[in-house]
């Protein structure tokens, strides 16, 4: 363990606090891109599920919306 936080604090020249919080947002950010998306399509597709029209309604009013 203590090996491998040497490899990050040499990696990422890691001097402060704000270094190791760009350091993690580096080292998760695909991860957590992947996560939400993925929570994202079960969320549309449950609702796709529930109303067939649900798309195609969303996107109406996002159309609508963007056009005022």
């Amino acid at each position: 363990m203590q090996n491998i936080i040497e490899q990050l604090v040499e990696m990422y020249n890691i001097k402060a606090a704000t270094d190791i919080q760009d350091a993690l947002k580096n080292l998760f950010d695909g991860t957590i891109q992947s996560m939400l998306e993925a929570n994202l399509e079960g969320q549309m597709e449950g609702l796709e599920e529930a109303d067939p029209y649900f798309l195609s309604d969303l996107c109406f009013d996002l159309q609508n919306r963007l056009w005022r």
